[in-house]
């Protein structure tokens, strides 16, 4: 899985002003608060989504939870414009990852999350043509790289 660096900023993903205002309208709408600046709350990512360009956004400290997952943003360029793919709330994670099967010309997402030190929840999302919607959950008990177990679990 995947995280977004210190030094990944909306400067740093060649964001114009114009689209730093939209995406921050957007992150204040779906965000469980709001800090002082955006700029030094959130890391960006610009990447490939598939056939279209897409950008990550992941808050750092003020949009974080207890075990370290922090909120997490997909936003695909439509029209000149950055669409923001989660139907509400922005989603609590520690890591993303991208991976086939491409639906309509956009990866499925798989996200990660801490529910304890031993254990880590996956939450698989395909995009349904104009947002992604959780299909899938998994569950791991230890360090994947060490051989542990991963479960289908009901999604909740």
């Amino acid at each position: 899985m995947e995280s977004l660096k210190r030094g990944e900023t909306m400067q740093s993903a060649h964001l114009s002003e114009a689209e730093i205002v939209q995406l921050q309208g957007q992150l204040g709408k779906t965000s469980f608060d709001a800090p002082a600046s955006w700029d030094k709350e959130v890391r960006v990512r610009r990447l490939s989504l598939g056939a279209v360009d897409g950008l990550v956004v992941k808050g750092t400290e003020l949009l974080c939870g207890a075990t370290g997952n922090c909120q997490i943003w997909v936003f695909r360029r439509v029209a000149g414009r950055w669409v923001n793919l989660f139907p509400e709330q922005a989603p609590l994670a520690s890591g993303f990852g991208f991976s086939e099967p491409v639906k309509q010309g956009i990866k499925r997402l798989v996200l990660s999350s801490h529910t304890s030190a031993e254990q880590t929840d996956y939450r698989e999302y395909e995009f349904d043509g104009s947002l992604y919607r959780n299909t899938a959950c998994h569950q791991s008990s230890g360090a994947l790289d060490a051989g542990a177990a991963v479960k289908q679990v009901l999604c909740r």
